[in-house]
Formats: structure tokens, sequence, C-alpha cells
């Protein structure tokens, strides 16, 4: 195994064929317990006389004499480096693997969360709305809660884009998606529907208290101060809340109609389905 010759080995220290990636602990180890009168088993690595490393798996056996005095030890070795290689390379390729799962994991929530997400403004796109929507919807019939729907437009929108061009535009849509996002609670789900139009879906939210938070809302893009343009821009806001009779479209259709009376009655308002004819 070695490959050094019988007269090469008889009478040299073990340390001739000892490798140097071994540790001294390790034969202390073996020592302290063959000297104890016990039996030690386990792996040592050893090197070959032209410097390549090998594995031995060995148990070294005390023998004692008739009064229990150690007299000699011996050792039986099986060669098993290709058994030990074998088992480090599939440990390295079971890392790599891992590593390859955690990359692709890492690359199907990118993907997920892309494929949910709005890339202008950060907020939920109108597929992963619709997708809340409907879960949201059934979990307010099963358990009979209320469920409300605030939807907004930026007024004159257009204007904006025609007066200081798109890319302003887009910096208007991305602070108020930022404004909105900090005046509404974690369990609301604020999208951006299409254009410059956003959906908020309330949870456990009163028809009334809906009215509240989009008029809450409604002053306080209002009142913020843009930096990008010169004045201030507003936005129309359209309220409705699920009803024993309702399905999703009904109840969107009501939200969007209360949205449109908003636009039509000025803008810069509040309307609930309540005022709706």
């Amino acid at each position: 195994m070695s490959g050094y010759s019988r007269a090469e080995l008889i009478g040299k220290p073990h340390s001739i064929v000892r490798h140097p990636t071994m540790p001294s602990s390790a034969f202390k180890e073996l020592w302290d317990t063959i000297k104890e009168k016990k039996a030690w088993s386990g792996l040592i690595t050893n090197m070959k006389k032209d410097g390549r490393k090998y594995v031995v798996d060995s148990t070294v056996v005390p023998i004692l004499d008739i009064d229990g005095d150690i007299v000699e030890y011996i050792a039986i070795r099986h060669d098993v480096t290709e058994f030990e290689q074998t088992k480090e390379q599939l440990s390295i390729l079971n890392k790599a693997m891992k590593h390859k799962v955690d990359e692709l994991y890492s690359m199907t929530q990118t993907l997920e969360e892309q494929a949910s997400i709005d890339v202008l403004t950060g907020t939920f796109n109108r597929m992963k709305f619709e997708e809340f929507f409907n879960l949201e919807f059934q979990k307010a019939k099963m358990q009979r809660n209320k469920l409300s729907i605030i939807l907004f437009d930026i007024d004159k929108f257009k204007s904006i884009n025609d007066t200081y061009g798109h890319d302003v535009g887009d910096e208007i849509l991305k602070d108020i998606a930022k404004i909105i996002s900090k005046n509404v609670r974690s369990t609301d789900t604020l999208s951006r529907w299409g254009g410059e139009e956003f959906a908020i879906l309330l949870p456990g939210t009163t028809f009334d208290s809906a009215k509240i938070v989009a008029n809450n809302l409604k002053n306080t893009i209002a009142d913020h101060k843009f930096k990008s343009i010169d004045g201030t821009i507003t936005a129309s806001f359209g309220v409705a809340v699920c009803n024993d009779e309702d399905n999703q479209e009904k109840l969107f259709k009501r939200v969007d109609k209360a949205l449109y009376k908003a636009k039509n009655s000025g803008r810069n308002l509040v309307v609930g389905e309540d005022e709706l004819l």
C-alpha cells in the first residue's frame, strides 16, 4: 500500500508514512485507547513513498500476556482510498447541487416577484391585484367580513406628461405610490391597475371607514409638494363595499362607476357607491 519495500520500513518510525494532514490528536487518541488495553478503529490518512496520499481503515488491537500486560499490538489495515475519494467527490457534488438548487430557488423567487410587481412603482400589478381580489373576496364571503375597495386616478395626468414629459410623469407615479403605501395598513393591498389608476383592497373595513381612508389619501396627495413640477397634483377616488348579493364583477363595476362620477363632477373628490343613481 505504501510503495515502500519491507526492508525500507522495518525499524523505522510510523511517521515515515504519516501524512501531514493527519492531526496529532488523532494519534494521541489511538495510543490513549490501546494503552488502556482496548481496541481502536478509525481512518488514517498515510503518505506513499512517492508522496501521494492513501487512506486506510485501521483496527489496532493490544495483545496481552497471561498476566494481562500488553506485549504487542496487531494492526489490521484495509486500503479504502478509492472509497474515500468517491465519498469526497460525492460530497463536493452534493454541495455543488445544493448551491445550484439554492440559485434556482432564488431565481424562481425573483421571477415570481417580477411577475407580480409593477416595475415602475414597485406596487403589485393588475394580475396580482386580481389574485388578491379573488382571495379576499372569498374570505369576506366565507367569514362574513367587510371588504371595501378604493379605486383612484391621478387628475389630468396626460397634461402632466404633455407639459413636463414622460420621465417626470413616471416620477409622479412613483411618488404617489410611495405616499399611498405609507398611509395604508400593512393588511391593505395597493396595486397599479393601469396607467395612472390604482386600486386598494381594504379587508375588514366598512364603507364609512373606507371613505375616511380615501378622503385622507386625497388630502395627503393634494397637500404634497412634488419636486418635479410646479403647483399641486390631485386625485379622484371611488369607494365601494362588498354586499351579500355581490360577485367580484358587480363590486368592481360599482367602484369604477364611483370613480368615473368623481372625475366628472370636478375631480379631487371622493365619491362612494351610495352617491350613485
